[in-house]
């Protein structure tokens, strides 16, 4: 190879690395700027469990725990003493280390509501795209849930799950290629501290923009002819179970509801093996209470195939502070 051509590769190498180095630091420290509002969830979460954004003063008893239909549903400044962690898409796996870690940095509430939806008992959503790529994981947790995942022959998150994590660690340039997109790179602060403003202003609640005034759309699990949960997101619900049994913190499990176009649309069979399900979960953990019931309510309360509109969240708020146990009995 001539001088010259050697020259202009050292020059490309240089640049390459420049280059590089460049995008990790502003995606790894300027994430408020590029960030889509599913993201900053996740880092508002990192921040709470930091004490970045300190909870030890707001007297929380009541923790809500599950994925964003749970954020949708109620109204938690209308619950006393209460906090939600309701994490669009999480799966038993980021549930139970959440509990884990806060833990760690807060007391314990008496009271954990804890609801999945069903989908999210079979597969993930945001375990890589959200919760890892936000740094929510260790490695040891990451690890942990590679030998589990391994010692149930379950390679549902990854068959190379140490690799992809390592590749998020790196922060390899295609799992930000949408958020610096719609943002055109720089301008997503402002949207971002506007959700970070109301998140804590609303006790771990995010807004759900775009939500209609009713919705007939058919959700997720009406595609679904069967129940049947994945060992690694069964494991981990079981996880949870033990995590509050040891830690004497009651756990109270339920569904959402459905909106009722969907709920009449629901396969038989796996109305049946979700009851079945929750049913040995019921009898596994006595002192707690696993509702298996899945129920409805009218489209009108929807804003989307899976989520409650204003309207139907300040229903089934009512609702919850005047009679939970109506969440336990099928409606149909």
């Amino acid at each position: 190879m001539s001088k010259n051509k050697k020259n202009i590769l050292s020059k490309f190498i240089i640049i390459f690395i420049i280059v590089c180095l460049s995008f990790y630091v502003y995606t790894e420290f300027f994430s408020m700027r590029y960030n889509n509002v599913n993201n900053t969830r996740w880092l508002i979460l990192n921040e709470i469990l930091k004490k970045n954004y300190d909870l030890t003063d707001s007297s929380i008893q009541v923790l809500f725990v599950g994925d964003s239909r749970l954020n949708a549903a109620l109204d938690y400044t209308k619950i006393k003493n209460s906090w939600s962690f309701g994490l669009g898409g999480a799966t038993p796996i980021e549930i139970y280390y959440l509990i884990k870690k806060y833990d760690i940095v807060y007391d314990l509430p008496d009271t954990v509501y804890f609801s999945i939806s069903p989908r999210f008992l079979t597969e993930y959503f945001a375990f890589w795209d959200l919760a890892v790529r936000n740094d929510f994981f260790s490695f040891e947790e990451i690890k942990e849930i590679k030998i589990n995942s391994k010692r149930l022959n379950d390679e549902s998150l990854s068959s190379v799950l140490i690799l992809r994590y390592l590749l998020y660690k790196i922060n390899f340039p295609n799992f930000y290629q949408e958020d610096l997109r719609n943002n055109l790179i720089f301008f997503g602060y402002e949207d971002n501290a506007e959700l970070i403003d109301f998140v804590l202003n609303n006790r771990g609640k995010r807004p759900h923009p775009d939500l209609k005034d009713s919705c007939c759309m058919l959700n997720y699990e009406t595609k679904m002819k069967n129940f049947a949960p994945s060992a690694i997101y069964d494991f981990y619900f079981d996880e949870i179970l033990n995590f509050c049994l040891q830690n004497k913190v009651m756990c109270i499990f339920f569904a959402m509801p459905m909106n009722e176009s969907s709920f009449r649309k629901l396969d038989n069979n796996f109305i049946a093996e979700y009851q079945k399900y929750m049913q040995e979960k019921q009898k596994a953990y006595p002192d707690f209470l696993i509702s298996d019931s899945l129920y409805c309510l009218p489209d009108s309360f929807f804003g989307d195939e899976s989520h409650l509109n204003q309207k139907g969240t300040d229903y089934f708020t009512n609702l919850f502070n005047n009679n939970s146990s109506v969440y336990f009995e099928v409606i149909r």
